[in-house]
């Protein structure tokens, strides 16, 4: 049992003071140094205080000296000032300095292991000291712009890490997500080697990762990037920063943004909405690649790569999802085809109402920003031959998606140009900043000029009306 502490140190009477006295030693690292000031001493505290410090306390204020106190305890009780204090009050004194200091230090921690991170194992180390800022073009997805955030005192990141990474680490600092836990620095660092092996740093488009296989080899569980696993938040903040967009509030938000890692959440969420696409050739004995109506179709069981047989249009005639369920089948499609690659959902049903052309186009609809599973399609398309087409929405992130497909698939756009714009109807202003597009000098400039957005339904009539013109 703990020896109680003796009568004339008045724990009872004198607590007030006792906790002045707990509050310097803790301001000044527990040690008795300087003087501090007591007011509004009642009479009973002066009485009780002069047995204290053995001597007479006869004003309301006093001034204690903590290396005196700490003297007289020591030669009265064998134990100093702060031991003192806790020995008659209970309370265990705390060095605020010291726990300011090991804040600093967990906070800062994380950031510093991310710059020796960065530094060892991305090429085009730069810089000129701690807290240089990252420089380099900036790679965002398609149609994204990197935030504007202040910029994260992380020390040399190297060059080849965009410009994102800088607004991403400050948004970390700023907000404390890594200062939650004592395992800051380690879910950093595995979140910096998940987006390296999506190739986050890198200008490329993303190669698909199945999520579950990425956070096996990465974290040593398959469920190491499910939602809402510390990684799993630190690796989305990334993405929303490289992307420049908002911090995901859904699952679906959450989805596009693992996809603009190339991580594929899922094999049946995310789909492709397609029409009038033929796939490859099937030897008769073998099982449909694609069950059911629309793009299976008769054509799926065809040896010869010939037309469809007389009624198979209807079986074709349906718009289809096609998820990557259906692509890890194997999927491949016939050969050389013409392929219209539209924006919005409305253009592909309107030209599937009017039904096959005698030009024989299918449609494949991005449904916005191309998402894994959509490019792979379309990346199979061209594999196989086809000749694409692209028609978007005239607004700065429909120039920003065009120039996106044109890069990365070869497409051509169709009624596109300057002309085309100012023949649609819009109302929206132009929001967002301004893109040019690869494909005509003039284009941004008569948006710039004109102020409007023209989306595709605003045109709708004259594309389906001038399809016979497509490959003419």
């Amino acid at each position: 049992m703990a020896e109680p502490a003796p009568q004339w140190l008045h724990g009872d009477r004198l607590r007030r003071v006792w906790d002045h006295v707990g509050d310097a030693l803790e301001r000044r690292a527990l040690q008795p140094r300087g003087t501090l000031e007591v007011a509004g001493l009642s009479r009973d505290e002066r009485h009780a205080l002069s047995d204290v410090v053995g001597s007479p306390v006869t004003g309301a204020t006093v001034r204690l000296r903590l290396a005196d106190l700490d003297h007289r305890f020591r030669a009265r009780t064998g134990r100093g000032v702060a031991e003192v204090v806790t020995w008659v009050t209970g309370r265990v004194l705390v060095d605020r300095a010291a726990q300011r200091r090991d804040a600093i230090a967990l906070r800062q921690g994380p950031f510093d292991a991310a710059r020796e991170w960065l530094l060892k194992e991305l090429p085009g180390s730069s810089g000129s000291g701690p807290g240089a800022p990252v420089s380099g073009p900036g790679a965002p997805v398609s149609g994204g712009h990197a935030a504007g955030a202040p910029q994260a005192s992380v020390g040399l990141i190297p060059a080849a890490a965009t410009g994102w990474v800088d607004d991403w680490l400050a948004a970390l600092r700023r907000d404390g997500v890594l200062t939650a836990g004592s395992d800051g620095t380690s879910v950093l660092i595995t979140a910096l080697r998940v987006l390296e092996g999506c190739g986050a740093f890198g200008n490329g488009p993303a190669k698909a990762h199945a999520r579950t296989d990425l956070a096996a080899r990465i974290t040593g569980s398959s469920h190491g990037l499910d939602d809402g696993s510390k990684v799993a938040l630190v690796v989305l903040r990334a993405a929303a920063a490289r992307s420049g967009t908002r911090l995901p509030r859904s699952a679906s938000e959450r989805r596009r943004l693992w996809e603009a890692l190339g991580v594929v959440v899922d094999r049946v969420s995310a789909t492709c909405l397609v029409w009038n696409i033929t796939p490859a050739p099937m030897p008769a004995a073998s099982t449909p690649r694609l069950a059911g109506p629309g793009l299976s179709g008769t054509a799926a069981h065809r040896t010869d790569g010939g037309p469809p047989a007389p009624g198979a249009a209807d079986a074709r005639v349906a718009p289809r999802h096609l998820t990557w369920w259906d692509l890890d089948s194997g999927v491949a499609f016939l050969k050389g085809q013409r392929i219209l690659v539209c924006e919005n959902p409305r253009i592909l049903e309107a030209i599937a109402e009017r039904g096959p052309t005698a030009e024989r186009i299918g449609l494949v609809c991005t449904m916005g920003r191309a998402n894994l599973v959509v490019r792979e399609v379309l990346r199979r398309l061209v594999t196989s031959g086809a000749v694409l087409r692209y028609h978007g929405d005239f607004d700065w992130a429909g120039v920003a998606l065009a120039n996106s497909c044109l890069a990365e698939f070869g497409a051509d756009p169709w009624l596109m140009g300057p002309d085309d714009y100012h023949g649609g109807h819009g109302s929206e202003p132009l929001s967002g900043r301004p893109i040019e597009a690869d494909w005509d000098q003039e284009l941004a400039a008569a948006m710039r000029a004109r102020g409007v957005a023209v989306h595709e339904e605003a045109v709708l009539e004259s594309l389906v009306e001038r399809l016979p013109e497509l490959w003419s």
